[in-house]
């Protein structure tokens, strides 16, 4: 393991574009600083790691400006032409390959109780392959941990994506293990969510 070069690869919509599942239950400005909360923990989360590096795929102005503030790189996905999460995750991690990086962890930007002791854990699960954490339905990837350059395309935004990167990683011959792990799991992304978040918070 001392040899990896691991970076975080952190997905994250613009503030003023993202929450929008919870339209029901918060007018748009609160959505926005909801979205800036959950990326400023993740993030926080990825430094406290002190791995190679951390990069943040965002479309907005806001959310660059965010990353840039904490002195984090950025790939900046056109708002015109906005692609699959899959394809964005994908740019990302070749970007980080440039970058020199040996290995990623994708963490998705809206998971508040993630800690740091978490993320080792995938990174140790996983040795010398991959580890998928799933996320409560245990259909959804919350966080992936794969050696680069990146053996297949991610399959971050399809229905059961988790076993379908668990199959991608086997078919290439890499070990590959599920976790199931709170902090990861726990995403808010619909109203019941934030309801159990904010009680949560109380």
């Amino acid at each position: 393991m001392s040899a990896q070069r691991p970076w975080l690869v952190v997905p994250a919509k613009s503030f003023a574009r993202g929450k929008s599942r919870l339209a029901a239950a918060l007018p748009p400005g609160r959505r926005a600083e909801l979205a800036r909360r959950l990326l400023e923990h993740v993030l926080d989360v990825a430094l406290e790691l002190g791995w190679g590096g951390c990069l943040v795929l965002t479309d907005g102005a806001d959310t660059r400006e965010l990353a840039v503030r904490r002195g984090l790189p950025v790939v900046l996905d056109p708002p015109a032409s906005p692609r699959a999460l899959a394809a964005v995750v994908d740019a990302g991690l070749a970007e980080a390959t440039r970058r020199g990086a040996t290995h990623a962890l994708v963490v998705m930007a809206d998971l508040p109780h993630v800690t740091a002791a978490e993320l080792r854990e995938v990174r140790r699960a996983a040795g010398a392959g991959v580890a998928v954490a799933v996320d409560e339905q245990g259909r959804y990837t919350s966080a992936l941990w794969l050696p680069l350059p990146a053996a297949s395309p991610t399959r971050f935004g399809e229905p059961d994506s988790a076993a379908r990167h668990l199959e991608d990683a086997r078919a290439a011959g890499l070990g590959a293990v599920r976790l199931e792990l709170p902090g990861v799991a726990f995403d808010v992304d619909g109203p019941e969510d934030y309801a159990r978040w904010r009680g949560a918070e109380r």
